[in-house]
């Protein structure tokens, strides 16, 4: 019979076109860090499934949790693309570098920007006005922020801790919120990073060393319990951690 966390790790994380291998060593590179992020994903697979308590299924959840992400990352291309034609300053982008950029056509660009709800959201975020002055922020980001936590008290949203270590002299972060994704560079280690997150709602972490050399590691805690952990050694590496708030 199969491993299906295997599996899934093998199609996550695919063998690459031997094309794009030059030679020799960088074929036994890529393979090296293709056996290693297959092994992270394997073990991070295992201990969600084995941490659930209601039976869950390992494929359908990570289907979940990257539909979820799916769904994220198209609000986020949706919100800079109306950001692009109605926000900068003195001049939008054009709809043809929008669309190149994109990979959409010229009228899925202009439809997408056209979007009221989505104005209003980037003109909330941003706190100002379009550029024809058509829509105002309304409530004050930091008003919205303290609603924010005051929402995530009443509904039982859990306390997700990203905990990163190691030796590498410098390293960039990247985390998973209940508000988006966070990009903190320079961080020096170790280094906890807590955020309210709501049950269901996926959540990750990775930690890219930028030196030529060292160790970083990170762990996903929820409310006091290890979800996933992964680490990696070694010039410009990076250890990733993901799982599904339980």
């Amino acid at each position: 019979m199969y491993d299906i966390f295997e599996d899934i790790a093998a199609l996550l994380h695919r063998l690459p076109l031997a094309s794009t291998c030059a030679d020799d060593v960088s074929i036994h590179q890529l393979a090296a860090d293709l056996k290693r992020k297959r092994e992270a994903e394997v073990r991070a697979l295992t201990e969600v499934h084995q941490a659930a308590t209601d039976g869950s299924d390992p494929l359908l959840d990570k289907l979940r949790e990257l539909s979820a992400l799916k769904r994220e990352i198209d609000e986020q291309l949706s919100h800079l693309i109306v950001y692009s034609r109605h926000f900068v300053r003195p001049r939008p982008y054009q709809l043809s570098l929008v669309a190149d950029a994109t990979g959409l056509s010229i009228s899925g660009v202009r439809a997408i920007s056209g979007r009221k709800c989505e104005m209003e959201e980037v003109a909330r975020n941003l706190e100002r006005s379009d550029t024809k002055g058509m829509l105002t922020p309304g409530v004050k980001l930091e008003k919205s922020l303290a609603n924010l936590e005051a929402l995530a008290s009443k509904q039982g949203w859990r306390t997700v801790v990203y905990r990163l270590a190691g030796t590498a002299s410098s390293a960039d972060a990247t985390m998973k919120t209940a508000t988006g994704i966070k990009k903190t560079a320079g961080v020096k280690l170790p280094a906890d990073f807590s955020y309210s997150i709501p049950p269901g709602a996926p959540v990750h972490v990775s930690l890219q060393s930028k030196a030529a050399a060292g160790r970083v590691s990170c762990e996903i805690i929820v409310d006091g319990t290890r979800l996933s952990g992964d680490e990696a050694d070694g010039a410009h590496v990076t250890a990733s951690c993901q799982g599904t708030v339980p």
